[in-house]
C-alpha cells in the first residue's frame, strides 16, 4: 500500500509542477510582458517635426495625429508648449472629434534663439469649458551639429541624418559599423522571432530620436517580410505533410 501511493505521489508530480510553473509563468507575464492598458481620452499616435533639427528663425512644421480613445464625442485639442518659458510655440488648435476616430493637425512655429528646443505636446479634450489634458508627449529640437545635416548610404537605401546620434544608429542600422549584412539580405534570413525583435528594437531607436519618418520604414519593412516569412513556413508545412 506505502508502495502504491508513493507511485500515486510521483504520478501527480509533474501535474503539480506544470501547474505551478503555469501561475508562476502567469504571474511573470502579468508583471513584465503584459501591456499597458491604453489611456483614455484624446491620446497621441503619431506626431513628426521637420526639420529635426533648425537653425534660429527657421520655421518647423508639425504633423501630429490624436486619437479620441473614449466612447463619446468631445472638443478635443493639441498644444505645443515651450518648457523653458511656459509660452505656447503656436495658437492651439481643436476640433470635434467623434468617439474612436483620430484626427491629424498641422503646426507651424519658428526655431526660437536657443541651441535646444524641448517642448510638451498636450493632448487633451474641452469639457465643461475647461481644458483637461489627456497625454503629454515631450519632445526636443536643436540646432544643427556641425556637419550636418548628411547623408548615409548602403544601396540601395539612403537616408539623412541630423546629428551624431542619428549617424550612429544609421550605420548600425544599414549594418556599415559594425559591418554586417545588407538590410534585405538580413531580413530575408530571418526567423519569425528575429523579424519581430528587429522592428520591436528599431522603432524604440528611431521613436526616441523622433525620426516618424523611419519608425514609418522599419513597419513597412517588417509587414513586407513578414508576409515572406509566413509563405515560407508555409510552403515547408505543405512539402513536409
Amino acid at each position: 500500500m506505502a508502495k502504491e501511493k508513493n507511485n500515486n505521489l510521483s504520478n501527480l508530480m509533474p501535474i503539480v509542477i506544470l501547474a505551478g510553473v503555469g501561475v508562476g509563468g502567469y504571474f511573470i507575464w502579468k508583471k513584465y510582458f503584459k501591456k499597458e492598458e491604453e489611456k483614455e481620452g484624446f491620446i497621441w499616435l503619431r506626431a513628426e517635426f521637420n526639420p529635426a533639427s533648425a537653425e534660429v528663425g527657421e520655421t518647423i512644421t508639425g504633423i501630429l495625429v490624436g486619437k479620441n480613445n473614449t466612447q463619446e464625442s468631445y472638443l478635443c485639442f493639441i498644444k505645443l508648449v515651450n518648457q523653458e518659458t511656459g509660452n505656447l510655440l503656436a495658437p492651439i488648435q481643436s476640433e470635434q472629434v467623434g468617439a474612436g476616430l483620430s484626427k491629424q493637425f498641422t503646426f507651424e512655429f519658428v526655431m526660437p534663439d536657443t541651441l535646444s528646443l524641448r517642448f510638451n505636446v498636450h493632448f487633451g479634450r474641452i469639457i465643461d469649458g475647461k481644458e483637461k489634458i489627456d497625454d503629454t508627449q515631450v519632445y526636443t529640437i536643436k540646432q544643427p551639429e556641425p556637419g550636418y545635416p548628411k547623408e548615409i548610404c548602403r544601396d540601395p537605401y539612403c537616408f539623412m541624418v541630423n546629428n551624431q546620434a542619428e549617424e550612429i544608429r544609421m550605420n548600425e542600422f544599414l549594418g556599415i559599423d559594425p559591418p554586417g549584412m545588407d538590410l534585405d539580405s538580413f531580413l530575408l534570413n530571418s526567423t519569425q522571432e528575429q523579424l519581430d525583435y528587429w522592428k520591436d528594437f528599431w522603432v524604440g531607436v528611431w521613436t526616441a530620436l523622433h525620426r516618424a519618418d523611419l519608425v514609418k520604414f522599419v513597419e513597412d519593412k517588417y509587414i513586407q517580410y513578414a508576409k515572406i516569412v509566413s509563405a515560407r513556413i508555409d510552403n515547408f508545412a505543405i512539402s513536409v505533410s
